[in-house]
């Protein structure tokens, strides 16, 4: 805010604002805690295929294991406490803005890098494509949409790659070169949903000694680990908590098998990751978390 104050007022500007927290280690402000170390915690939801996972651990270290339910419910309340403090100073911001005549021409996105399972299937932190990790919140304050007098909620699946394309569009600015991600302005600004169906996601991991490949959107979410082959198929109309793999239903036969095309289709256009072999998933391998193939052509940046 005191950059703002500072800067040349018939000039544009961008600002990104990081906030630590919410995130490990889980210590909000002595006030945001007093608000929430009382309260009762919801059980975390535990699915029926997150038996190895459930191993007794005394150590939020750990990507997963039973930590028992005081502690799981003590960093559960650090972690919604950090959440209200952000909240607070998000509105900081929102107020000067707004006192500063600057809302009526300036978009706001708020958003997370990752979630945190926080016990969700004897599961800490990130890393995996289950929704507490993957799930994260895009907020868009419009002032298009301020304007006409109410925001609006939208269900297609969106990344942190449509952000720059969005914001480039809404500044005017043509890209020099191809991005992954789509602008989201049309969308933000109007009743129209993103034109994407599904949602290609990945993260490999090798401290987890595991690497994931996923298609989700609002209704289903397929996922492939690279390393066991094991698959997951949930329905997240019926099962957003994702407490059953219903890979192996008879009735999502069918989508099972048209998602995994999906995504072997996807690989196949990626012939260096070894991940996809006749036509088919190829287990047994956990890619790098940088891969050389994608340094090497990414564009020259001015």
């Amino acid at each position: 805010m005191e950059s703002l104050a500072r800067r040349d007022p018939t000039r544009p500007f961008f600002l990104q604002v990081g906030y630590h927290r919410p995130h490990t280690p889980y210590d909000p402000p002595a006030a945001y805690w007093e608000k929430y170390k009382n309260l009762e915690m919801a059980p975390p939801p535990i699915g029926d295929w997150c038996g190895e996972y459930s191993g007794e651990t005394h150590s939020l270290t750990m990507h997963h294991g039973d930590i028992g339910d005081a502690m799981r419910d003590d960093m559960r309340r650090g972690y919604y406490a950090s959440v209200s403090h952000m909240d607070y100073e998000v509105g900081k911001l929102f107020y000067w803005l707004r006192k500063q005549g600057l809302l009526e021409n300036t978009y706001v996105f708020v958003l997370s890098d990752h979630g945190d399972m926080l016990g969700d299937h004897y599961q800490h932190k990130k890393a995996v494509p289950f929704e507490g990790s993957a799930r994260i919140p895009l907020l868009v304050y419009s002032p298009v949409l301020a304007e006409k007098g109410g925001g609006k909620r939208r269900h297609a699946p969106v990344s942190h790659m449509d952000i720059m394309p969005t914001i480039l569009d809404l500044a005017g600015i043509t890209p020099e070169y191809e991005m992954d991600g789509e602008s989201l302005r049309e969308s933000i600004d109007s009743d129209r949903e993103a034109d994407r169906t599904h949602l290609h996601g990945e993260h490999s991991n090798p401290e987890l000694g595991n690497g994931f490949q996923y298609l989700v959107n609002s209704r289903e979410k397929y996922i492939w680990e690279t390393k066991s082959g094991k698959e997951y198929y949930f329905d997240l109309k019926k099962d957003p908590g994702e407490l059953h793999n219903a890979v192996l239903d008879v009735q999502y036969e069918e989508r099972v098998k048209t998602l995994r095309k999906m995504l072997i289709t996807i690989l196949e256009e990626r012939p260096e990751d070894g991940l996809v072999s006749n036509s088919d998933l190829c287990p047994g391998k956990i890619l790098g978390q940088v891969r050389s193939g994608l340094l090497m052509n990414m564009p020259e940046y001015p």
